[in-house]
């Protein structure tokens, strides 16, 4: 059994399955325009918290919110995927987190769009094992270029 479902900016594709699976896509809105992440970072914590995702695909993810409590608040409970993975060795600005104790990895990867013009435009993904019912599930963060004339 296949099932497709699409979240927001992220697409998430799940083989069959026992249990149905929990996915958040979240553009956090970076830190751009005067908006540094410890004024959001605690918030969007705790209602990442609260609902306890089995997925989190986030979107754009810029270095002062790899630095931030939006990582470090998440750690204890998720992997995140992206750390490195950037053109020339950047934190992915597209990350997806999956919860360690539900799932391992199973394989990684990331693609940028066009790294000259925006490195923050591309998608990292990631399959996963469930731990319980051996299922392969497959999930990715991406973040579309787009233009405005």
């Amino acid at each position: 059994m296949k099932k497709i479902m699409l979240v927001a900016a992220g697409l998430s594709a799940v083989t069959a399955f026992a249990d149905p699976y929990q996915f958040v896509a979240f553009n956090i809105w970076g830190n751009y325009f005067g908006n540094p992440p410890e004024e959001r970072a605690p918030q969007q914590v705790a209602v990442l918290k609260e609902h306890q995702p089995d997925f989190i695909a986030l979107q754009e993810m810029t270095a002062d919110f790899w630095a931030s409590e939006l990582i470090g608040g998440l750690t204890n409970r998720y992997e995140a995927v992206g750390r490195g993975m950037g053109p020339g060795g950047i934190d992915a600005y597209t990350p997806i987190l999956y919860r360690r104790d539900r799932f391992e990895l199973v394989a990684k990867g990331a693609k940028w769009f066009c790294p000259e013009l925006d490195r923050s435009k591309g998608v990292v993904w990631v399959v996963v094992k469930d731990r319980a019912s051996g299922a392969n599930v497959l999930s990715f963060a991406s973040h579309f270029w787009w233009r405005y004339d």
